[in-house]
């Protein structure tokens, strides 16, 4: 390197591979002056685009000019290495949405993941602890970490969280969690809430029905929101199989505890021979004409029965079945009594094994609405607007027949699974998962 003038000299070769392009990124114009003098030192101002990772070597620039040159070039070097990483980092996470107010902490867990540098994860400005993902976890980058935050509960109502995540460029993603705080509505009963929720629209050999999945997803959506079936207890098939149909319950059959209760819905085709009185359900895969490809009602009764007569291993002591199809049952009509809360003790210790059906062969569409069948229709609106912590499967039986005899002509049934284990005075209850506010203070 030449001094002095020979400095210029250098300064002008080093613009040949990237002076001018290091000039532009730090906002300068190179200034007019008399050869051989000193730069004015001046504040250097940023560039729209520059990478975070270089914001402080730019603001360093060096007053002595054979300093520059070297300062010139880790300029542009670092403009080289960040330049291309303009990408966020990536993130997934669960958070609950509800938690109980008599608890202490809830849990956030999650990935975070970057492919050009380690991430930081932040929430509400705190630093969250990465670690090492496991082998099932997804691949978010060259760079992919899990997290397990413990939260603590604070006061009623909402509690609101950003979860931002920022790579050493400067990219950064964040996400609103927002918990609510609820009092949760404890049962006394023993035992956890399953569903196994069934809804067949698209058939190989039977006419299509419009609604039965949408009904099937509506009625998965209000039990899981506003009743104790917890998300991972709660099963949905649609456009199912014979096979996958069978499956699941002879699954439940073996997985249920003894004091576990089981819903199970059902929207699709079914048949009644009439000759024999013997009831089917008619899965997607099912031939017209050929009813061994059929499910008969007999084996849903079987499974049910199977439940209940284990002495070894009983399961599922509470099963209702709701049906927008047929089901032969032993029927029970006629409004109830309204029942007081102490009844629901009683009904708790006997065996049930009940059902409610629409009363047709399979789902009418709500010529009003479209989007769904008149029983899954009043179904939803009775579930979703309850305000009892507790209501009982005559109870809502009395409700949907009040309200689909107004609309329709369909009869809906209720009554007890013939056969299969029932004893009488026992019934399935849907238990709110949060108290009504007036049922809270």
């Amino acid at each position: 390197m030449f001094r002095s003038g020979g400095l210029i000299v250098a300064l002008a070769a080093y613009a040949a591979f990237g002076l001018a392009a290091a000039q532009a990124a730090v906002g300068e114009a190179p200034a007019a002056r008399p050869a051989g003098s000193p730069a004015a030192p001046g504040p250097v101002q940023l560039a729209q685009g520059i990478p975070a990772a270089c914001e402080e070597l730019f603001r360093n620039k060096p007053e002595d000019l054979n300093q520059q040159l070297a300062w010139f070039k880790q300029v542009r070097d670092c403009i080289d290495k960040n330049k291309a990483d303009l990408t966020p980092p990536m993130l997934q996470f669960d958070a609950p949405e509800e938690v109980d107010s008599a608890g202490d902490t809830y849990t956030i867990t999650g990935f975070v993941g970057d492919d050009g540098s380690v991430p930081k994860l932040l929430l509400n400005g705190e630093a969250v602890a990465l670690v090492e993902p496991g082998a099932d976890a997804p691949i978010l980058g060259a760079y992919t970490f899990a997290f397990k935050h413990a939260v603590t509960i604070v006061g009623d109502g909402e509690n609101r969280f950003i979860l931002e995540a920022v790579d050493e460029a400067g990219n950064n993603v964040a996400e609103e969690i927002v918990v609510r705080v609820i009092v949760t509505n404890r049962p006394k009963f023993k035992g956890a809430y399953h569903a196994l929720i069934i809804g067949n629209g698209v058939y190989v050999s039977l006419p299509r029905l419009e609604t039965a999945v949408k009904d099937a997803e509506a009625v998965a959506d209000v039990i899981r929101r506003r009743y104790v079936f917890d998300k991972e207890n709660v099963t949905v098939l649609t456009n199912a199989t014979r096979r996958e149909i069978l499956g699941q319950l002879g699954g439940l059959r073996k997985s249920l505890g003894a004091d576990d209760r089981l819903l199970i819905y059902y929207s699709g085709h079914g048949y009644i021979d009439e000759a024999t009185q013997s009831g089917f359900w008619q899965p997607a895969d099912a031939e017209e004409l050929d009813d061994f490809t059929w499910i008969a009602i007999d084996d849903v009764v079987r499974q049910l029965k199977g439940m209940a007569a284990d002495e070894d291993n009983p399961s599922a002591k509470h099963v209702l079945v709701i049906v927008d199809s047929v089901f032969p049952v032993t029927k029970t009509r006629g409004v109830s009594r309204r029942k007081r809360d102490e009844y629901f003790d009683t009904i708790d210790s006997y065996v049930s094994r009940k059902m409610i059906s629409s009363g047709v062969s399979k789902p009418t569409p709500n010529e009003r609405s479209g989007e769904h069948s008149v029983f899954a229709d009043e179904l939803v609106k009775i579930l979703e607007a309850n305000q009892e912590p507790y209501i009982t499967s005559q109870q809502l039986f009395d409700k949907l027949t009040q309200r689909i005899l107004v609309t329709s002509d369909q009869q809906p049934e209720w009554g007890t699974v013939p056969n299969a284990g029932d004893e009488g005075s026992g019934e399935f209850t849907f238990i709110l998962r949060s108290k009504p506010v007036a049922a809270a203070d």
